[in-house]
Protein backbone atom coordinates (compact mmCIF):
# COMPACT_ATOMS: atom_id res chain seq x y z
CA UNK A 1 0.00 0.00 0.00
CA UNK A 2 1.14 3.41 -1.03
CA UNK A 3 1.61 6.47 1.41
CA UNK A 4 -1.11 8.17 0.25
CA UNK A 5 -3.48 5.06 0.24
CA UNK A 6 -2.32 4.31 3.70
CA UNK A 7 -3.46 8.14 4.55
CA UNK A 8 -6.67 7.60 3.28
CA UNK A 9 -6.80 4.44 5.19
CA UNK A 10 -6.55 6.02 9.00
CA UNK A 11 -8.74 8.67 7.66
CA UNK A 12 -11.35 6.55 6.76
CA UNK A 13 -10.94 3.75 9.66
CA UNK A 14 -10.62 6.60 11.94
CA UNK A 15 -13.57 8.69 10.72
CA UNK A 16 -15.86 5.20 10.85
CA UNK A 17 -15.43 4.61 14.18
CA UNK A 18 -16.22 7.88 15.28
CA UNK A 19 -19.87 7.88 13.13
CA UNK A 20 -20.50 4.30 14.66
CA UNK A 21 -20.29 5.84 18.12
CA UNK A 22 -22.52 8.93 17.01
CA UNK A 23 -24.94 5.83 16.10
CA UNK A 24 -24.40 6.23 12.33
CA UNK A 25 -23.71 2.93 11.36
CA UNK A 26 -24.51 2.57 7.95
CA UNK A 27 -21.95 5.68 7.40
CA UNK A 28 -19.72 3.53 9.36
CA UNK A 29 -20.34 0.57 7.78
CA UNK A 30 -19.92 2.40 4.02
CA UNK A 31 -16.43 3.91 5.73
CA UNK A 32 -15.21 0.31 7.17
CA UNK A 33 -15.93 -1.52 3.66
CA UNK A 34 -14.14 1.89 1.78
CA UNK A 35 -10.91 1.21 4.00
CA UNK A 36 -11.31 -2.78 2.91
CA UNK A 37 -10.85 -2.00 -0.62
CA UNK A 38 -7.75 0.31 0.25
CA UNK A 39 -6.37 -2.04 1.71
CA UNK A 40 -6.73 -4.95 -0.07
CA UNK A 41 -6.09 -7.79 2.79
CA UNK A 42 -2.23 -5.81 3.22
CA UNK A 43 -2.63 -4.53 6.67
CA UNK A 44 -3.13 -7.32 8.74
CA UNK A 45 -4.18 -6.39 12.74
CA UNK A 46 -5.53 -3.04 11.03
CA UNK A 47 -8.70 -5.13 8.74
CA UNK A 48 -9.16 -7.02 11.51
CA UNK A 49 -10.16 -4.17 13.14
CA UNK A 50 -11.81 -3.05 10.60
CA UNK A 51 -13.76 -6.34 10.05
CA UNK A 52 -14.63 -5.80 14.29
CA UNK A 53 -16.19 -2.31 13.22
CA UNK A 54 -17.98 -3.77 10.68
CA UNK A 55 -19.35 -6.55 12.55
CA UNK A 56 -20.49 -3.89 15.00
CA UNK A 57 -22.20 -1.66 12.51
CA UNK A 58 -24.06 -5.00 10.98
CA UNK A 59 -25.23 -5.54 14.75
CA UNK A 60 -26.52 -2.00 14.95
CA UNK A 61 -28.83 -2.26 11.51
CA UNK A 62 -29.97 -5.88 13.06
CA UNK A 63 -27.93 -7.97 10.26
CA UNK A 64 -26.56 -10.72 12.69
CA UNK A 65 -25.92 -13.43 10.39
CA UNK A 66 -23.81 -11.34 8.47
CA UNK A 67 -22.15 -9.57 11.97
CA UNK A 68 -21.31 -13.04 13.17
CA UNK A 69 -19.41 -13.54 9.63
CA UNK A 70 -17.25 -10.66 10.29
CA UNK A 71 -16.50 -10.97 14.13
CA UNK A 72 -15.02 -14.72 12.70
CA UNK A 73 -13.00 -13.03 9.84
CA UNK A 74 -11.77 -10.23 12.75
CA UNK A 75 -10.51 -13.51 14.49
CA UNK A 76 -9.00 -15.08 12.11
CA UNK A 77 -7.19 -11.74 10.68
CA UNK A 78 -6.11 -10.89 14.29
CA UNK A 79 -7.74 -7.25 15.09
CA UNK A 80 -5.29 -4.75 17.79
CA UNK A 81 -4.98 -6.92 21.44
CA UNK A 82 -8.13 -3.91 22.77
CA UNK A 83 -10.79 -5.26 20.36
CA UNK A 84 -9.89 -8.89 20.31
CA UNK A 85 -12.24 -9.15 23.57
CA UNK A 86 -14.95 -7.35 21.86
CA UNK A 87 -14.87 -9.32 18.88
CA UNK A 88 -14.98 -12.72 21.03
CA UNK A 89 -17.48 -11.45 23.41
CA UNK A 90 -20.02 -10.56 20.49
CA UNK A 91 -18.98 -13.51 18.35
CA UNK A 92 -19.91 -15.79 21.62
CA UNK A 93 -23.11 -14.14 22.33
CA UNK A 94 -24.07 -14.42 18.59
CA UNK A 95 -23.36 -18.33 18.70
CA UNK A 96 -25.17 -18.50 21.71
CA UNK A 97 -28.81 -16.59 19.90
CA UNK A 98 -28.06 -19.03 17.03
CA UNK A 99 -28.39 -22.28 18.75
CA UNK A 100 -31.16 -21.01 21.19
CA UNK A 101 -33.35 -20.66 18.61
Amino acid sequence: MDDEALRRFGYSENLAWSKLAEGAAGEARGLFLDCLGLADGDLGTRVGDVYVGLGQCLLEEGNSPDALRYFALSLATGPSAHLRPIARRYLAELDARKYSR
